[in-house]
């Protein structure tokens, strides 16, 4: 795991969360004007079911890979084991290196 991804990450939920609390809530006192109790249930209901389906799909694409990094580098190296970048560069291309590591001293002669 990577060091302080599950503290950003609970930092956005928490964020999130706080963003989604102030906007019910001014939407609370709008709609408690404008609609019944029962239809007010209804519309809270759908927006948390609806809520609810965004966190499922959301949950396999971004929350598990950042809190089992090491299983999914673990696959990776197994997808990965038979295959040599250089050899599937396309266009002769050269494999991407880091630009601001250190670079080679190379002596003109």
């Amino acid at each position: 795991m990577r060091n302080g991804s599950p503290s950003r990450l609970l930092d956005f939920l928490y964020w999130a969360a706080s963003v989604l609390g102030t906007l019910l809530s001014g939407l609370e006192t709008e709609l408690h004007t404008i609609m019944s109790g029962t239809s007010m249930r209804r519309m809270v209901l759908g927006v948390g079911a609806f809520a609810a389906v965004v966190g499922g799909v959301m949950y396999p694409i971004f929350v598990a890979p950042l809190l089992h990094s090491q299983q999914y580098q673990n696959m990776q190296k197994q997808n990965r084991a038979g295959i040599k970048q250089e050899e599937i560069q396309p266009g002769g291309m050269v494999v991407w290196s880091n630009p601001f590591g250190e670079k080679d001293q190379k002596k003109d002669s």
